[in-house]
Parts: structure tokens; C-alpha cells; sequence
């Protein structure tokens, strides 16, 4: 079976792994990006911390960031990618998708953007024990998130593959639950 990519991206705190992580099941697997990069990752010694991955030297960044789009491109059947486009730190946007990466992956269906609000973000990154999430300026998640939409709308021309959009509120995940369904069931009909 070949495999089948739909790539779901999102600022930190949107809620893309909230929403996906019930969907891993015979008809999905589920690649969270951040987590196989932080196995490789510990694997090389570099860190043992997810929230960390970003601060690695740039160079090693990109090298387990290689290891884990290597790894992905040798699945099959329908994934689900769980990843984000841009990362920032300290005012460096590094790119968690790049095209060198996409080109890696064959087959790739559809992206799908996970929004929410900025302050639906903040409160969910505060909220999150599980994570060291920084607490960001508004304009700069605002910046974050032009930069993402912008990225994919490229890659969704570019790829001639469709772009989703699904809002994630506060108090609505069950909408937004059913929304990525529906939009799930329509790219992996064809």
C-alpha cells in the first residue's frame, strides 16, 4: 500500500495534537513530528527535553529534522502529519517545514491549518503543565501565524493539493473534532 500524507499544522497551543490524537486507528496513523524528533534527538545525545529541540545549534536541528522526514517517508497508508511550519525563539522563526522536507514525502493530499485565537493560545500554554511553553507577545503570535498561512498557501499552490482551515475555540473542541473528521473522510475518499 503507498502511503498517503495529509500534513496538519498549527502555532504551538492551536490544539492540532489534541485534536488528532484520538484518530490514530486502522484507518490513520498519527506522526507527531516534535515527539519522533525528540526519540532521534535523544538518540544523538542532544537533548532529552521536547521543548528544547528548537534551541539545538541550527545544523543539528536540521539533521534530526532530515532523520525524522526520512523515517516518515517510508510509511504507508494514510498519515497524519502533526507538525508545525514555523517555530519561534527569541525572534528566530525556524522553519519546521521546509521544502526539502515536503519533497520527501510523495503522495501528500492535503494540508490542513488548525486556528485559534491568540488568546485562546495564551490560556492554553498556561494552562499546559505537561510542556515549557513561553508565554508570547500577541504580535508575534500573530506574525507566527501570517507566516504559517502564507507558507502553506505556497506549498497547497505549489503541490496543487487543497488547504483547510479549521477553528479550534475554546469550548468547541468537539466542533473542531468533527470538522477535521469530515475534512478527513473527503481527502482520504478519493
Amino acid at each position: 500500500m503507498a502511503a498517503h500524507f495529509i500534513i496538519i499544522t498549527g502555532s504551538p497551543g492551536a490544539g492540532k495534537s489534541t485534536l488528532v490524537d484520538d484518530l490514530s486507528s486502522s484507518a490513520y496513523k498519527v506522526v507527531n513530528v516534535g515527539s519522533l524528533m525528540l526519540r532521534l534527538a535523544e538518540k544523538e545525545g542532544l537533548t532529552r527535553d521536547r521543548d528544547k529541540i528548537r534551541y539545538l545549534e541550527f545544523h543539528k536541528l536540521g539533521a534530526v529534522r532530515v532523520a525524522a522526514f526520512n523515517e516518515i517517508s517510508k510509511y504507508r497508508g494514510n498519515i497524519l502529519i502533526d507538525t508545525h511550519n514555523y517555530v519561534e525563539e527569541h525572534g528566530r522563526f525556524v522553519s519546521g517545514l521546509p521544502m526539502n522536507m515536503l519533497k520527501e514525502l510523495k503522495n501528500i493530499e492535503a494540508f490542513i491549518y488548525i486556528n485559534s485565537e491568540e488568546s485562546d493560545i495564551i490560556e492554553r500554554r498556561r494552562k499546559d503543565l505537561t510542556r515549557k511553553r513561553e508565554i508570547e507577545d500577541i504580535e508575534i503570535m500573530k506574525v507566527q501565524k501570517t507566516l504559517n498561512l502564507s507558507i502553506l498557501a505556497y506549498y497547497s499552490s505549489l503541490l496543487d493539493v487543497p488547504l483547510y482551515l479549521i477553528n479550534n475555540r475554546n469550548g468547541k473542541l468537539d466542533e473542531a473534532k468533527t470538522r477535521l473528521r469530515e475534512v478527513l473522510g473527503e481527502v482520504f475518499k478519493k
